[in-house]
């Protein structure tokens, strides 16, 4: 039923369609925030949270979510600014195979295990199946854009020897390695949760209830495992 006249309108309307699916509210004299859309919006912080809680249920945490791949790219843009400075990661070269680089890596080994031991101390009966291992690894804040040739060569390394590739990459990945100078739970936690109050910022939606209470954010940084996480059991509390 709107009246459209070029396609600037046509783009308004559709565009105020997608945020009405999102977050349209039925008021209390039965109008609707946006009255152009006589429906409720489908977005439940509580049904984002069963989501996640899901797939790190699964292992798969954020890793592998096509969600996350759209998060990363925006991320990576927001620290370019107004867009002056150049593309450092295009849209097209975003890949969970190829540049989504976990900075605690999917599997510690070589060289790099003595670092990883001993700054993510796996607590073993709190790892079974893996799942605390899992949920640290692929935790929205362990996921990093890097160039293809720099994610492969990044690997299982320590971090300390990851840092000099972080430094002149994407510009998340600099702003990584300005900002920790070792990685662990702790980090992690830390870049997750402003991680996902960007996502709000970018998106304009609410993930926390309490937002002002940064913990609040832990249940969606690791899923089930968060208690583990935040109790030491893979590392410091």
């Amino acid at each position: 039923g709107a009246t459209l006249d070029g396609p600037a309108s046509a783009i308004a309307v559709v565009t105020g369609f997608v945020a009405a699916q999102l977050d349209n509210t039925e008021l209390d004299d039965g109008s609707f925030s946006d009255p152009r859309f006589q429906f409720s919006g489908l977005y439940s912080t509580d049904d984002v949270l069963q989501v996640v809680d899901k797939r790190f249920r699964q292992h798969d945490g954020y890793y592998h979510w096509a969600f996350t791949r759209l998060a990363l790219f925006e991320y990576e843009e927001a620290f370019r600014g107004n867009g002056a400075s150049p593309v450092k990661m295009p849209w097209e070269q975003v890949s969970f195979d190829e540049t989504v680089e976990h900075i605690y890596p999917q599997n510690p080994s070589g060289t790099g295990l003595a670092y990883w031991s001993e700054h993510v101390p796996m607590d073993g009966r709190s790892n079974r199946n893996g799942k605390l291992g899992d949920a640290l690894k692929n935790a929205l804040g362990n996921l990093l854009l890097l160039s293809r040739g720099d994610n492969s060569s990044a690997s299982n390394h320590a971090y300390t020897d990851k840092l000099p590739l972080f430094r002149n990459n994407t510009y998340s990945s600099t702003e990584v390695a300005q900002h920790f100078d070792h990685w662990n739970a702790l980090t992690i936690a830390v870049r997750s949760v402003a991680m996902l109050r960007f996502i709000e910022r970018r998106w304009g939606i609410e993930l926390s209830a309490t937002p002002a209470d940064l913990g609040s954010y832990l249940p969606l940084c690791f899923g089930s495992q968060h208690e583990a996480v935040v109790s030491g059991k893979a590392g410091r509390k």
